[in-house]
């Protein structure tokens, strides 16, 4: 892949959407369980794969 700009704001708007990155998010005491842990991680699959696709998009 050829390199490419991201915006910060666009990197945070992606945390925020995935939550319990950004830090008023993070709670020690709460750990989610497997199946709510896995869900996380495939939402945050799809978002970046939505941002790839819409950066290609635009490059093209």
């Amino acid at each position: 892949y050829q390199p490419y700009e991201i915006l910060l704001g666009d990197i945070s708007e992606i945390w925020r959407y995935v939550r319990g990155i950004l830090p008023q998010d993070y709670k020690p005491h709460h750990l989610p369980d497997e199946t709510n842990l896995k869900n996380l991680v495939d939402k945050a699959k799809r978002s970046i794969t939505d941002l790839e696709n819409s950066i290609l998009k635009l490059n093209q």
